[in-house]
C-alpha cells in the first residue's frame, strides 16, 4: 500500500543586515573599487557628480569600510564578499521542499531540489496535511535559530557551498543574514510504501495529536446456536453456547488478521481519516481461523446462524516513522 505525503515547494532568497544599512548604490561603488576602478570611473558610469559620490560614501568611510581616499579596507572588502555572495545565492533559484507534518525543528527533514524522491503527483491514498505553510515558515525559522554560521546554513542544499564567493564568507554568522522563505505555490509528495502485512503493526490506538487517521475496513462474524427442535436439555445447550463463545471473528481487511475495538471517531473535517480499501477477499478469512475448529457431534441437534457485520476502526499513523532521513 502506497501513501502520498505532500511537500511545499520554497523559493530561497538571502539578504544582509550590513548590506542593507550600507545601501545599493555604496556597494555599487565599494565592489567597483574592489575591482579597482577610480572614482572617475564611477563618475562616467553613473554620470553622476564626483562630490555627490564622495558624500554618498562618507558613510563608508566613518563605519571603517573605505579609507580618508576612498580605497577600500579589509572590512570593506569583506562586506563587498558578502554581498557578492548573497547577489549570486539569489540568482541560483535554490529551492528545498518541507512536508506538512513534522512540527519539530530539530528532526525535521529538508529536502534539496530536485530531489527523485518527490513526485509531481499524489497515490490513491494522499494523507491530509497537518498544518499549513504559515506553521512550516515558524518551524523553518526555529531551524535557522539553532544554526551558527553560513556554513553550517549551506548544509541544508548543496548549492549554497558551490557559490564562487563561499569560502571567503562562509563563517558569516547566520544570525546577521536575513533568509526568506518563499511560498511557490508547488506541491510535490512523497511517496511512502507499506507492504499489507506490517501497516496494521504500525498503527496506534490512540491519536497523540499529531498522528494521522487511517479508517481500516474490518468484519464482524459471528455464530449463534440454538435448539428450536428442542431435542437439548437446557443445561446441554448451554454447555454448548458456552463452547462456542468465542467462536467468532472481528479482523481488518488489509491483512485479515484480527484487530482491537476501539470505536474512535474523528469528528474535525480538517483531519478526515484516509479511508483504505479492503485488499482481502471475504474467502481468505477462513485461513485466520484454523485454530476454531467445531466439533460436529455438538453440533448435532442444534442450529447455528451466522451473522456478519461490516464495520471500520480508525486507528493512527506517526508520520514520523514514514518521513523521518528525508
Amino acid at each position: 500500500m502506497i501513501f502520498s505525503f505532500q511537500y511545499s515547494v520554497f523559493h530561497l532568497s538571502i539578504a544582509h543586515e550590513e548590506c542593507n544599512q550600507l545601501g545599493q548604490f555604496t556597494i555599487f561603488c565599494m565592489k567597483a573599487i574592489s575591482e579597482k576602478n577610480t572614482l572617475d570611473n564611477i563618475v562616467e558610469v553613473t554620470d553622476i557628480d564626483e562630490d555627490i559620490i564622495k558624500k554618498q560614501l562618507r558613510f563608508a568611510v566613518t563605519r571603517g569600510y573605505l579609507t580618508d581616499d576612498f580605497d577600500l579596507t579589509d572590512k570593506g572588502q569583506r562586506i563587498v564578499d558578502i554581498y557578492s555572495f548573497t547577489i549570486e545565492f539569489n540568482t541560483k533559484n535554490i529551492e528545498i521542499a518541507l512536508d506538512h507534518y513534522i512540527d519539530d525543528e530539530k528532526i525535521k527533514p529538508i529536502v534539496n531540489l530536485p530531489d527523485e524522491n518527490l513526485h509531481s503527483e499524489s497515490t490513491q491514498y494522499k494523507i491530509p496535511t497537518m498544518f499549513g505553510v504559515y506553521k512550516l515558515t515558524k518551524i523553518f525559522n526555529k531551524f535557522l535559530s539553532k544554526l551558527e554560521s553560513l556554513q553550517d546554513f549551506s548544509k541544508i542544499n548543496d548549492s549554497i557551498s558551490d557559490i564562487y564567493y563561499f569560502d571567503a564568507v562562509c563563517f558569516e554568522k547566520l544570525s546577521d543574514f536575513e533568509i526568506e522563505l518563499n511560498n511557490t505555490e508547488n506541491k510535490l509528495f512523497k511517496h511512502h510504501s507499506i507492504p499489507d502485512n506490517e501497516l496494521i503493526s504500525l498503527l496506534e490506538n490512540k491519536n497523540n495529536g499529531s498522528y494521522i487517521g487511517i479508517e481500516i475496513p474490518t468484519i464482524e462474524i459471528s455464530k449463534t446456536f440454538s435448539d428450536p427442535y428442542k431435542k437439548l436439555s437446557q443445561k446441554q445447550l448451554k454447555n454448548i453456547q458456552e463452547k462456542y463463545r468465542h467462536f467468532s471473528l472481528y479482523c481488518n481487511l488489509i491483512n485479515g488478521d484480527s484487530i482491537e475495538h476501539n470505536n474512535n471517531n474523528i469528528d474535525n473535517d480538517n483531519k478526515r481519516p484516509i479511508v483504505l480499501k479492503p485488499q482481502i477477499p471475504y474467502h481468505r478469512l477462513a485461513e485466520h481461523i484454523n485454530d476454531k475448529q467445531l466439533d460436529m457431534t455438538d453440533l448435532l441437534l442444534v442450529d447455528i446462524s451466522t451473522s456478519i457485520k461490516e464495520e471500520k476502526e480508525i486507528k493512527f499513523l506517526d508520520p514520523k516513522k514514514c518521513l523521518q532521513g528525508g
